[in-house]
């Protein structure tokens, strides 16, 4: 549940960042050969660096910084992107065993997740020029497709 609405303000701040003009022409209408050939490219492109490796170890380290935060049980709300902030001014009601340890995992947690989008760039551009050129439905349709195959696997 956690990640699900981590997942939900990521997917709204990215479609905050672009423009809301789309092009009405074969390339942006669902259903059509020039639109399922990008949206398959794509899709395929995500599929594959969400099964790398480096994707898998940064889900795993997610994983592991969410259940040592133990953010649940410490009652409260917190935007999940304040997070690693409430774990360190919070640490005695964690999981972890001091702020060096928290630290040390969010940093490799972090470092993991740029290499995953630096192995990737060029999905995410590809991902880009398809938002800009037909807007943020189409942005939509593929994170619904990577959620829907990937779950708690996924992430933007």
């Amino acid at each position: 549940m956690k990640r699900l609405l981590l997942q939900s303000v990521l997917l709204l701040i990215f479609f905050n960042s672009y423009s809301q003009e789309s092009q009405t022409d074969d390339w942006c209408t669902p259903g059509t050969k020039t639109y399922n050939e990008k949206f398959d490219k794509i899709v395929g492109m995500y599929s594959a660096m969400l099964e790398s490796e480096k994707s898998q170890e940064y889900t795993r380290l997610l994983n592991e910084v969410i259940e040592k935060s133990d953010f649940v049980n410490s009652g409260g709300n917190i935007d999940p992107k304040d997070l690693d902030q409430w774990i360190m001014d919070n640490i005695s009601k964690t999981k972890f065993t001091d702020k060096a340890a928290a630290e040390a995992l969010m940093l490799k947690r972090n470092t993991t997740y740029k290499e995953v989008i630096m192995a990737n760039v060029e999905m995410y551009k590809v991902l880009q020029e398809s938002v800009r050129r037909c807007g943020k439905d189409f942005l939509q349709a593929v994170y619904f497709e990577m959620l829907m195959k990937y779950g708690d696997g996924f992430h933007p």
